[in-house]
């Protein structure tokens, strides 16, 4: 029997078997179905993957999308660490006024360090001040100097100046180095910007073995920086120079009343204010603790000299005392009055030495109510007299400690101390008292005098050197103290 053929060349058993097999398989599906999970779940899920993108067909487009995502994480990360680096850069940048601390010069070796940044409140006047360790070795000629000066960075690097309409003045305080400045002017107000100011010294008033040796290049002046930034500067080795970075309107920059920009420079005014007003507190504050001191080692006298009435020895049934002797007219009635600062009700030290007597060379004037910048000299130097003779007469006054051994000790029944000795242990008590006493007048004349002689002095010499730069300083102000680059 033959088999009949359909229309696409296939047999009719053929076909009915396809179709038999097609509803196997749809009772398969729906057995599947029916045993999992409902139909409209199933279907759900799968119209959710499809519609975003998760079923098998989009992996691809899945994996561009992931790349864009982490991407852009990324990319928010280095922003987000820029940012902040520039952030820090630049509060660090507002915040530093001296990254040079010192200075070492490239030929002579002369040292010393960098005072300060002091800025105008108007922000159109800077100055750096420079403490010369080695004055002797520099110029005290304001006109022997020259000043560079460029943008930097924190790494020292070269940047283009901002604001060319900057003029400077070398100033030497006084006639010597000890204390110089350059001081910078710029009408228009300075930037927020590291400055790199370069110093030459024209002119070499000390010599160092082996500078300028063309083997051996020497260095500028001390930086942050962890290599020489002066190596390859030929300036260097010609030069006796030093380098120095500085932010002028940095947080960290000291403000002062320095005048504007194209107004004078008053350096008496600006030395008190930023040398003279510290070392006076400085020295004021060690007067103070000079007065504590004292006041307890009269305290000490006061304890030893009561001992002597209530300390006693036996001989043979007789009491002996020592009498009360007469204490030396350098220190008798000494009094220490007033309150020190922590104690007084005000916050200030009322603390005074009442003497009749001053340790020879000494002074007793009233420091407490005047100023270096007022002046003490006029009250102590007599009419008529210089303030260098009236200073050398004191100085020529001054001597050693009392002779303590000279002072009598004698014991109630007449008999001196000076009798015994330490063998005789009986009186070895009212000895013991005697070499107590001595010993605390000793040491408060020693506390005096450097109270009344060295500190007094200090103090008046701190004047002198006032008096000194508003009379002497030197201030270079020609046209070629300045280079700008």
């Amino acid at each position: 029997m033959a088999w009949g053929k359909n229309k696409n060349g296939k047999n009719e058993y053929a076909s009915q078997n396809e179709s038999v097999n097609d509803v196997q398989d749809d009772a398969t599906v729906d057995a599947v179905e029916v045993d999992g999970a409902p139909s409209g779940f199933v279907a759900k899920f799968k119209a959710f993957q499809t519609r975003f993108k998760f079923d098998s067909h989009h992996a691809m487009e899945r994996f561009g999308v992931a790349v864009a995502v982490f991407s852009l994480t990324g990319a928010a990360l280095l922003t987000g660490a820029g940012v902040s680096s520039y952030t820090n850069a630049q509060e660090q940048l507002s915040a530093t006024a001296m990254y040079t601390q010192s200075f070492t010069t490239s030929r002579t070796q002369a040292t010393g360090r960098v005072m300060g940044v002091y800025t105008d409140p108007s922000k159109t006047r800077t100055m750096v001040l420079l403490n010369a360790r080695d004055e002797a070795r520099l110029p005290a000629n304001a006109d022997d100097y020259q000043v560079f000066l460029t943008g930097t960075d924190r790494e020292l690097h070269q940047h283009s100046l901002k604001g060319k309409s900057i003029t400077a003045r070398y100033v030497t305080f006084g006639n010597n180095a000890k204390y110089m400045a350059v001081v910078l002017d710029n009408p228009n107000g300075f930037d927020l910007q590291i400055l790199d100011m370069t110093i030459r010294i024209n002119r070499e008033i000390s010599y160092k073995e082996g500078e300028g040796a063309a083997s051996e290049p020497q260095s500028g002046g001390s930086s942050s920086s962890k290599t020489d930034p002066n190596a390859g500067d030929k300036s260097f080795q010609q030069y006796d120079q030093m380098r120095i970075a500085f932010n002028p309107v940095a947080s960290g920059s000291i403000t002062m009343n320095l005048g504007t920009a194209g107004t004078e420079f008053n350096a008496g005014d600006v030395y008190h204010e930023a040398v003279t007003r510290d070392a006076e507190q400085k020295l004021r504050d060690q007067m103070d603790g000079q007065l504590l001191q004292m006041k307890a080692d009269l305290a000490k006298i006061d304890q030893y000299t009561s001992q002597i009435s209530t300390t006693s020895v036996n001989d043979r049934g007789t009491m002996l005392q020592l009498n009360e002797p007469v204490v030396p007219d350098v220190i008798a009635g000494d009094q220490v009055t007033g309150q020190d600062a922590k104690s007084s009700k005000t916050g200030e030290s009322t603390l005074f030495l009442s003497s009749k007597t001053v340790v020879p060379g000494g002074y007793d004037f009233d420091w407490r109510h005047g100023t270096v910048n007022e002046g003490y000299l006029d009250q102590v130097v007599p009419k008529g007299m210089s303030y260098v003779d009236f200073m050398k007469s004191q100085a020529a006054l001054s001597t050693g400690s009392p002779d303590w051994q000279k002072v009598e000790f004698t014991l109630t029944n007449g008999t001196p101390l000076t009798a015994y000795t330490n063998r005789d242990t009986f009186v070895k008590p009212l000895l013991d008292l005697r070499s107590n006493l001595i010993t605390s007048w000793q040491t408060y004349y020693d506390h005096k005098k450097a109270y009344q002689v060295t500190s007094y002095n200090d103090l008046l010499n701190l004047e002198i050197e006032l008096r000194n730069v508003r009379t002497n300083t030197v201030q270079n102000t020609n046209d070629n103290v300045l280079t700008l680059y």
